[in-house]
């Protein structure tokens, strides 16, 4: 083989050849209960795979899919097949439609698996005309290997031209929210040229190890935790699934200088690291991604695990945008560019100085998004244009950027604009509380309304008008949900994020509320002049009266309807803070009550001092 320079590398072969060159010994994958895949075994294995798809007539702008367990053999899959050809990884949970789908919208002309893995999508590949590799694994072989039936031929043949750094290396499914995704084709170049500026930023060495928990089907499993230990000369230790039980086992066993994981992860290790402590041996940070962790999880993490929390900042079509650099992090921002241009625009498309909120973009990195269609044409050239990523943030004047928010899930609550990622972190900075995602509901008058689901921490018990209580001490009434439910864990997409847009529809049965009728006569009145208000059949004791289709004028329509029985008028606030028949009646209890104690004293105030003191003194 060539020798390679030290130059940083364009494309994924060099890389691999680099580590066989450079380090032929020093492990690469590791896995538990096998032995390591060292940099000469990782670079003769994708030799002899590229080998066998170029002589299975498999050229470097085909296309082949992988459908494989995650685990350290589909890490190794997915790095030989992209060194050879576009590499097209498939969930495990896809239907065979949407398998069918992603077949064919990205042309593949090959399907890698394992025998036995999944018949009913082997059957599908070769319905349709592809060619099928049929993989085998063996528990006492070195991490990641794998082997296959090869083609006969002489060893002397060549496994065709190199690959280029503009060649496609890999195409994921956008996180879209539709059934129907883009495509987004990430090049050799990109991949490596952003992994290599992230790494210089964590300061990664041949020292450093990954604890890799992630699913491989996704930017964040196959690039972050996978590409950047290749990249930095470190090794990656690659579990077959994501067990939050077993992870002191791993630190034990792995001793990682580092891992990163989603904030649905890090809480679940949070937790099981509270009542069965992990070693943590040689970890020297952690790495957040895929979605935004609150500053209270930041700071819970930090304190649990003793070392600094590095958020980061990406997004399928730019596996990575920005990053904390490990020695000068700001907390709650996620961190500093990679990419060549970064920058927040206004509608117009005009970069805004440091400290003004626009829409998120990049330039200067190729950046190419398909439709979800038959052509595979990019959908977006590289050079001077603007790479608009439908995030809403911030820059500071150190460059640092804040992510306040996605466009698309901006709730427009009667006029008033809400960013739900700010009512998250409300939620999460309350007590017990240990997952919380606003949401948008659906209304008749206002448009739409706003609405929570909290995941309650391990033990821990929550209540909805506590919440509401604690988030109407914090922000102005439009930013505190009418709903709040809670839920055992939250419904989430593909690669393991909680999608806002469509929640309502997702936890449908548990915004339902079944009805009670009133109990006594206070209760019976307020659910009679909700019903009266929002012209409605009947309303339950627990009836929300925003969900039924309330707001704020209708809201002084009942406390005016029930002015005459009170006898008082109550705070404009009183249907807000208590929506229902149930906890309504409590409330104009208590507010009659102090309106009696308060008259009271006035009259007694009004007596000669002897007189009261007689009448208090009267039992």
């Amino acid at each position: 083989m060539k020798k390679e320079s030290s130059r940083p590398a364009l494309c994924l072969p060099q890389l691999i050849r680099h580590r066989a060159q450079s380090q032929p010994d020093a492990p690469v994958l590791l896995a538990p209960g096998r032995s390591p895949l060292d940099g000469r075994a990782l670079a003769d294995l994708t030799w002899r795979f590229r080998r066998h798809l170029r002589l299975a007539g498999i050229a470097g702008s085909d296309r082949v899919a992988v459908s494989l367990p995650s685990g350290p053999e589909l890490a190794a899959v997915f790095l030989a097949i992209a060194s050879s050809a576009a590499c097209v990884p498939l969930a495990p949970g896809l239907s065979a439609g949407e398998v069918l789908r992603r077949l064919q919208n990205t042309h593949a002309k090959a399907l890698v698996t394992v025998d036995g893995f999944n018949p009913a999508i082997v059957a599908l590949a070769l319905q349709h005309g592809l060619q099928v590799v049929q993989l085998r694994f063996s528990p006492t072989q070195p991490a990641g290997w794998f082997d296959w039936d090869q083609v006969n031929a002489g060893s002397e043949l060549e496994p065709g031209p190199e690959t280029d750094g503009s060649d496609t290396a890999l195409i994921l499914p956008t996180s879209g929210t539709t059934d129907h995704p883009k495509l987004a084709l990430l090049s050799h170049g990109t991949l490596c040229e952003l992994v290599q500026r992230t790494a210089a930023s964590l300061v990664l060495n041949a020292d450093d190890r990954c604890l890799n928990m992630l699913p491989l089907f996704h930017v964040h499993g196959l690039v972050s935790a996978l590409l950047m230990p290749l990249v930095s000369g470190g090794s990656v230790a690659i579990t077959e699934n994501f067990q939050p039980e077993r992870f002191g086992e791993w630190m034990t066993m792995f001793q990682p200088t580092w891992y990163s994981a989603s904030p649905a992860m890090h809480q679940a290790l949070l937790e099981e690291h509270r009542t069965h402590p992990a070693p943590l041996g040689r970890l020297r940070f952690i790495r957040s991604g895929s979605a935004p962790l609150a500053p209270q999880g930041i700071q819970e993490l930090e304190r649990a695990f003793k070392v600094p929390l590095i958020e980061a900042y990406g997004m399928t079509e730019v596996p990575q945008i920005t990053g904390n650099p490990l020695v000068r992090r700001k907390v709650g921002s996620v961190g500093r560019s990679v990419v060549p241009e970064l920058a927040v625009l206004n509608e117009a498309g005009q970069p805004q100085p440091a400290g003004t909120i626009g829409e998120i973009a990049v330039r200067g990195v190729g950046v190419h998004v398909c439709d979800d269609s038959a052509s595979l044409a990019p959908a977006h050239p590289e050079g001077s244009q603007w790479f608009r990523t439908g995030d809403q943030g911030y820059l500071d004047a150190d460059g640092y950027l804040f992510v306040t928010g996605r466009l698309k899930e901006i709730i427009n609550r009667g006029g008033e604009k809400i960013s739900p990622r700010e009512v998250d972190e409300a939620l999460l900075a309350q007590p017990g509380v240990a997952q919380a995602v606003a949401f948008a509901l659906r209304h008749a008058t206002l448009g739409e309304d706003l609405a929570a689901a909290v995941v309650p921490k391990a033990g821990a018990t929550v209540d909805e008008f506590e919440l509401r209580e604690a988030l109407a001490a914090r922000f102005p009434r439009f930013k505190v949900p009418s709903r709040i439910v809670v839920v055992r864990e939250l419904p989430k997409g593909p690669t393991g994020k909680v999608q806002r847009i469509g929640l309502e529809d997702r936890l449908a049965a548990a915004l339902v509320i079944a009805y009670e009728p009133p109990q006594g006569e206070a209760e019976a009145a307020v659910a009679a002049v909700f019903a009266e208000v929002l012209r409605l059949p009947r309303v339950g004791r627990h009836d929300n009266f925003f969900a039924s289709g309330g707001d704020s004028i209708r809201a002084v329509q009942v406390l005016v309807r029930l002015e005459a029985e009170l006898g008082f008028l109550p705070p404009p606030t009183t249907v807000f803070r208590r929506p229902t028949p149930a906890s309504l009646a409590r409330e104009l209890a208590r507010l009659r009550e102090g309106r009696e104690m308060e008259a009271l004293a006035f009259a007694l105030d009004e007596l000669p001092p002897e007189e009261a003191r007689k009448l208090l003194a009267m039992e």
